[in-house]
């Protein structure tokens, strides 16, 4: 019987040691509710857990659920810089109930694949590194899911280098996540209570379609590296 394989996401606040105490304090508020937030809406294996007091552990076996993690931190946790380290592979510890268990509690190759990943991103100034941790090869060069990610990380971080405190600016980051998980233009405007030509606009600016696009690339790489670590 194959073995299940898992995505370890691991999220590292950069030059969190020189953040003062008060900058400190809204930091972890900010940890804290994306935590809670993505409980809320997005499907993971293991309960999540904050680290030293800023690093954030995931486990999830859906491509789309990592990707809905890093889209939501690049978001939830501006203007704090972050390195994201995802790591492919299985995990060695044996529990009774998983999804009640805290990633804390849990060890294994996509543990420590996601360690290598962050450290990688740390060497390479990258905003995100992707490691395979199975025990054979992965016929797939993970390279291409880096320059994806880097890609995709540079458009959303010129789109959040707005002024948060404009009303657009949630508008826009509901229709980007509405668009990003495949709802039509029609049914977010119905949902978001705007005309579609003012969707369209909010998208078109976002550069909706090519982050997409990126979107679709990157879950095709990752379900390849899950695929090569259940071998």
């Amino acid at each position: 019987m194959p073995t299940p394989s898992y995505i370890a996401v691991n999220i590292d606040i950069i030059d969190s040691r020189s953040i003062d105490s008060d900058h400190r304090s809204a930091l972890q508020h900010s940890l804290r509710a994306l935590v809670e937030r993505l409980q809320a809406t997005v499907q993971q294996a293991a309960q999540p857990a904050l680290v030293r007091g800023d690093e954030l552990q995931f486990l999830v076996q859906r491509p789309g659920a990592a990707l809905e993690i890093f889209w939501r931190a690049l978001f939830d946790l501006h203007p704090y810089g972050f390195r994201a380290g995802f790591g492919v592979g299985a995990i060695s510890t044996r529990v009774r109930d998983l999804s009640e268990t805290s990633t804390l509690g849990l060890d294994g190759p996509c543990y420590h694949a996601a360690r290598r990943a962050i450290n990688a991103a740390k060497r390479s100034q990258s905003r995100l590194c992707c490691v395979y941790g199975g025990r054979r090869h992965a016929k797939l060069n993970a390279r291409w899911l880096v320059q994806d990610f880097n890609h995709i990380a540079r458009l959303q971080s010129a789109l959040i280098d707005v002024d948060l405190s404009k009303p657009s600016h949630g508008k826009r980051i509901e229709a980007m996540s509405l668009f990003w998980n495949g709802m039509p233009v029609t049914d977010i405007a119905e949902t978001l209570h705007k005309s579609k030509g003012t969707i369209s606009t909010l998208l078109r600016r976002a550069h909706a379609d090519v982050l997409r696009a990126s979107a679709m690339r990157q879950c095709i790489h990752l379900r390849a590296l899950l695929r090569a670590a259940r071998a």
